[in-house]
């Protein structure tokens, strides 16, 4: 994830490869997010069941 928002800062603002950089490290950041949110949800059902 560094290494990409490193890149995005050397390139230009309305560059492609800038545009394509960012909705990548977008689409990182919302699987990370719902990696963490089942995660969270399994550990509540597994209290639930106990």
């Amino acid at each position: 994830m560094e290494t990409i928002c490193q890149q995005i800062n050397t390139l230009e603002p309305d560059s492609q490869q800038r545009i394509e950089a960012i909705e990548k490290e977008e689409q990182n950041r919302r699987l990370i997010q719902d990696q963490k949110k089942r995660e969270e949800q399994m550990k509540i059902a597994a209290v639930k069941k106990v």
